[in-house]
């Protein structure tokens, strides 16, 4: 999910949001519209709560998006729907003091709140703002703006306060993991005047708990990418299986009994085909995979990841 609403967010212009109101889009555990109000006096439209109140909500549920500049209202079902844009002279103004508000929204801080403006017109008078939240490990978070101080989560097109019990539930779970890709290039020496590149893969673990039994999986479908383990990845405890089915080529990797990533820690898990850069330093075609990564107590992480051909040319070492 943590994919899905990333992409979600980038893909939002303003057509997209047009098509809302036209669609009559309702409201979910993911999504929300609020009409922009600079009027602070009346506490239910001050927009500094609503932004606090969602990002405690979406942060401790699954994540989601807030759409500000479309009026929302219950339909015959009691779900709130999109009815009206609501495109806004401060927009520009709002984006900017939300990007300063975001680390003072809520205890403990949200990492990877994203803002965007988008201009309602060519002039960019007036327009909206979107804002991603994405799910949190580090929680629970308490809203801490407008005079909040609470705990609130998602529920359908809801947010909701968290009771005693519900709290006690997330002060008490276990630290978890959290994986992600990283990569590096690697020389691996000169011949003939050509040199040669191995692209390596990194899990690293940035969440408080124990990564153990993980499995990468890795899709390439240009038919051309490869990858393997290679000894010194192989004695991290790692076990691959390839999978064939052209043009797309599928490699699972799982660790061995005993190979765990602690916090704050990485460890390489594939490698792939040696690039060569000739003496024209042309740079070569990108590295694109599909990837899902997950292990014990973890959320899956999944989506497309790059290595840049001219990236891979700014690692060989200059030569006279």
């Amino acid at each position: 999910m943590v994919a899905e609403l990333e992409r979600e967010f980038n893909s939002i212009d303003l057509e997209r949001i047009k098509k809302y109101v036209e669609e009559g889009t309702q409201e979910d555990l993911h999504l929300d519209f609020k009409i922009y109000s600079n009027l602070k006096k009346e506490q239910q439209n001050d927009p500094k709560r609503h932004f606090t109140k969602l990002a405690s909500a979406f942060a401790n549920s699954d994540g989601g998006i807030i759409v500000w500049g479309v009026d929302a209202r219950k339909n015959q079902d009691g779900v709130d729907t999109a009815i009206e844009i609501k495109p806004f002279a401060e927009f520009l103004a709002w984006c900017s003091e939300l990007q300063s508000l975001t680390g003072k929204a809520t205890v403990p801080i949200i990492d990877g709140i994203q803002h965007k403006p988008i201009a309602a017109d060519s002039n960019s008078e007036s327009g909206f703002v979107v804002s991603l939240v994405p799910v949190s490990e580090s929680g629970p978070h308490m809203a801490m703006l407008a005079k909040e101080y609470r705990y609130y989560k998602r529920s359908g097109d809801s947010c909701y306060k968290l009771e005693h019990f519900d709290l006690e539930d997330m002060f008490g779970r276990r630290p978890a993991p959290r994986l992600k890709l990283l990569h590096e290039l690697v020389p691996s020496g000169t011949v003939n005047g050509y040199q040669h590149i191995d692209p390596i893969l990194r899990i690293v673990n940035d969440g408080r708990g124990l990564a153990q039994h993980i499995c990468l999986t890795v899709k390439s479908t240009d038919g051309v990418t490869k990858a393997r383990l290679g000894q010194q990845i192989q004695n991290f405890g790692w076990q691959m299986i390839t999978e064939i089915n052209s043009p797309v080529r599928t490699y699972r990797v799982f660790s061995t009994p005993g190979n765990v990533i602690h916090s704050s820690m990485a460890k390489p898990v594939l490698q792939f085909a040696n690039v060569v850069i000739g003496w024209d330093k042309k740079p070569p075609e990108d590295i694109r995979f599909q990837y899902e990564l997950y292990c014990d107590s973890a959320r899956l992480q999944e989506g497309d990841y790059i290595i840049k051909g001219h990236e891979i040319v700014a690692a060989a070492p200059k030569t006279d």
